[in-house]
């Protein structure tokens, strides 16, 4: 069915979850039609057993932040009683909060000679940036660090997906 092609689109974490339940209600349906086929309802039962939507809890939870970060930053952009500087203090305050620890989250926004932290800024060992390009010249960076330890992951304590959103 379409929906297969559309689950193939996402990340891949994200296909997997949604094209196995996808699978399982195609197939109860397909099965339903044909209800002469001996044993369909038990192995229908049995793979949707092996679907459990619970261990995906903690991925969701992490996009969700992230969505929430770009759409508050989509708001402030959209605000045009807020001055440039102004927009750039609030999204260096908006960008701990969603990544996976924001707890032990900073980030520092440069841009020319003007400089935007996170309300809780200090120094931290686990970076990752990101240049700032305008009209193809970099003008800046953009910068989020980790103040403590933390296991690492894809590149250091980072996920995947909080590079594709600092990028």
């Amino acid at each position: 069915p379409p929906i297969f092609r559309w689950a193939g689109t996402l990340s891949c974490k994200w296909s997997i979850m949604i094209s196995a339940f996808c699978r399982i209600a195609w197939l109860r349906l397909c099965f339903i039609r044909h209800r002469e086929i001996d044993g369909a309802d038990k192995f229908i039962d049995m793979l949707a057993d092996t679907f459990d939507p619970s261990q995906y809890h903690d991925q969701f939870r992490e996009r969700v932040k992230e969505l929430t970060c770009l759409y508050s930053i989509a708001q402030l952009s959209d605000n045009q009683s807020l001055t440039l500087r102004e927009k750039l203090s609030q999204i260096a305050n908006l960008l701990p909060a969603s990544w996976q620890f924001p707890e032990i989250t900073v980030a520092r926004i440069d841009l020319d000679s003007s400089t935007f932290l996170s309300d809780s800024y200090r120094d931290g060992n686990y970076r990752q940036k990101q240049n700032l390009v305008i009209q193809g010249a970099i003008r800046g960076k953009v910068e989020v660090a980790y103040t403590e330890w933390r296991p690492e992951f894809i590149e250091g304590p980072f996920l995947e997906e909080e590079f594709s959103l600092l990028n």
